[in-house]
């Protein structure tokens, strides 16, 4: 369950990371 709601965050960080690294 932990690991699941972890795994969910850092893909949401990465998204984030992708969009600031375009602009």
């Amino acid at each position: 369950m932990g690991k699941k709601k972890n795994s969910q965050s850092f893909s949401q960080n990465k998204v984030k990371v992708e969009v600031k690294d375009e602009i």
